[in-house]
């Protein structure tokens, strides 16, 4: 379905998804992907860079937007209500569960979508996760993101070609970080060098 509701989205859009590293993904099992958030097509390239099944966890308040919520709990997103300790750690067990059938989980450790192409803070929560599940994290960059569907807009810039790269995975044993704010502190400063080294191919 997602597949169907995305070339839709590519098409009448004129809208091409370059993605870089993408042999980085593999395709044998279930993923958990973080990357930055500039724009609502941050999922579709998401999708793209995974090959595909990726479900995303997102607050529960969107559960409540008309259309938009209802579709989504029925393609089984995982809303999570973050003032709630144990939504959390049903949320947890959620991802645990997809990752287990090869489903892809996907996080935006921003927790809402930046202004600029400068990074948000970073959320603790995919970290903890990967770090108590044991799973690594494969983070993507969506260098343009906004560019062609910015944060104050509703229509998206036709014609263009949205950039991303998927990073090294990184398993939270091997590196042995003390705790999940180390770790996002880390993958977030390896995400912003990426970013500010980028340079358009446009330009």
């Amino acid at each position: 379905m997602a597949y169907g509701w995305f070339g839709v989205l590519k098409f009448v859009n004129n809208l091409k998804f370059q993605i870089e590293g993408q042999e980085k993904m593999p395709t044998s099992k279930g993923k958990l992907i973080v990357s930055n958030h500039q724009s609502h097509l941050d999922i579709p390239a998401v999708f793209y860079a995974s090959g595909g099944g990726v479900r995303m966890v997102a607050k529960k308040e969107l559960l409540y937007v008309p259309f938009f919520g209802f579709g989504s709990w029925l393609a089984g997103h995982i809303f999570v209500d973050r003032k709630n300790p144990e939504s959390r750690r049903i949320t947890k067990d959620k991802i645990k569960e997809k990752l287990a059938t090869g489903q892809n989980v996907y996080l935006a450790p921003e927790g809402t979508r930046s202004k600029s192409k400068a990074l948000g803070t970073f959320k603790k929560g995919a970290f903890f996760i990967s770090r108590a599940l044991g799973e690594k994290l494969y983070p993507v960059i969506i260098f343009n993101g906004g560019e062609v569907l910015s944060k104050k807009d509703i229509v998206i810039n036709c014609g263009q070609t949205i950039y991303a790269k998927v990073l090294d995975p990184i398993d939270p044993v091997e590196h042995g970080f003390p705790d999940a704010r180390t770790y996002a502190s880390y993958v977030r400063d390896l995400m912003q060098k990426e970013i500010e080294a980028w340079k358009s191919p446009t330009a």
